[in-house]
């Protein structure tokens, strides 16, 4: 089974740059998954093993993987190394779009040595600025990615085979466009009769491509999604409890608190006295 991971993006930039360091570490870093996102992968010490729809990739230090949208993949640690050191960079689907509107037709191949060689030194400008305080970073920065999207399409793009690519994703893209919906929409009533509605399936089908695809119920997403929203909320922002209930689209504080309960196993208030400390 694998699910779909939702990209929380940094600092309002289209990128997300997660940090890995483990030490005599076993089990798997990742499990399979797979997210809108083109991601890249950056060893820096030691290597690991990439499983990637199916098949397992041994990758070394220095050495790129480019993980094109809407590929399963799984991070597994390399029992012969006691070290691992590296970044992963996810960059916005919707950015890139912006950028060529036609990546919908095209995925990104490995990189070969020379390539490999120019695009991790973009990749390590990007990283090395991540946490720069200049208040006009985050403009230096997006002019950073849109370089490596260029680089990225000029040496890696490749065209996609039509027929394949409908056979492959149609599944996975319409999970995507409800999954977006209710990202866009969790505020609204959403119930199975008025999503079934809005994209022309059975309930039934809803169902059951929610349970296959990320292991959860439809009703059970609708809910952490709002959640999210409203620890966020709780965190950052001094409205009452009763106020991001609604807000967040639950439709009575009585319901948010049960549900939040039974998630986070403390209460609303509870949780935000915690998180403020």
């Amino acid at each position: 089974m694998f699910k779909y991971e939702k990209i929380e993006h940094d600092h309002n930039l289209p990128t997300k740059l997660l940090d890995f360091y483990f030490e005599d570490y076993q089990g798997d870093f990742v499990d399979k998954h797979w997210h809108r996102s083109i991601e890249i992968l950056v060893p820096l010490f030691g290597s690991f093993n990439l499983w990637v729809d199916g098949s397992e990739i041994l990758l070394k230090e220095g050495q790129l993987y480019i993980v094109n949208s809407q590929v399963i993949h799984m991070i597994i640690p390399n029992n012969k190394e006691r070290y691992y050191k590296g970044y992963a960079l996810q960059i916005d689907y919707d950015f890139i779009k912006k950028c060529y509107l036609e990546i919908d037709d095209i995925y990104f191949k490995q990189p070969n040595s020379i390539n490999n060689r120019i695009i991790l030194n973009k990749v390590l400008e990007i990283i090395k600025y991540y946490d720069d305080t200049n208040q006009y970073n985050s403009v230096r920065l997006i002019s950073v990615v849109e370089m490596l999207v260029f680089l990225l399409l000029d040496n890696l793009a490749c065209k996609k085979n039509d027929n394949l690519k409908i056979k492959n994703n149609k599944y996975k893209n319409r999970v995507i466009e409800i999954l977006k919906y209710i990202e866009d929409n969790y505020t609204e009533d959403l119930s199975a009769i008025m999503i079934s509605k809005k994209f022309d399936v059975s309930e039934g089908y809803l169902y059951k491509i929610f349970k296959e695809n990320l292991n959860i119920s439809l009703k059970h997403y609708i809910n952490q999604v709002r959640l999210d929203h409203a620890k966020n909320d709780l965190i950052n922002s001094d409205y009452p409890i009763i106020d991001i209930a609604i807000m967040s689209g639950f439709p009575n504080v009585k319901s948010f608190n049960n549900c939040f309960r039974e998630k986070m196993g403390i209460s609303p208030k509870e949780y935000r006295k915690k998180m403020r400390k």
